[in-house]
């Protein structure tokens, strides 16, 4: 029974990953406000911090969903 559960949860993680990859790849300048950038001289930082929260959000949201059923 638990199988049947993690297995859908691993699909649905799979396609939230795949469809921000393709954002990713047919937007390279795509940024979600938040994101965190330092730039110096002769180094660059940048923290997803939006994309982070973003991703949280909607995996926390798919296993309250899952986990109701």
């Amino acid at each position: 029974m638990m199988h049947g559960i993690v297995s859908k949860l691993f699909i649905l993680i799979g396609i939230v990953f795949l469809i921000i990859g393709l954002v990713f790849y047919f937007f390279p300048k795509f940024r979600i406000p938040g994101d965190i950038s330092f730039h110096g001289t002769n180094w660059s930082f940048n923290f997803p911090l939006g994309l982070c929260l973003l991703i949280s959000i909607i995996i926390g949201f798919l296993i309250s969903v899952l986990g109701r059923k």
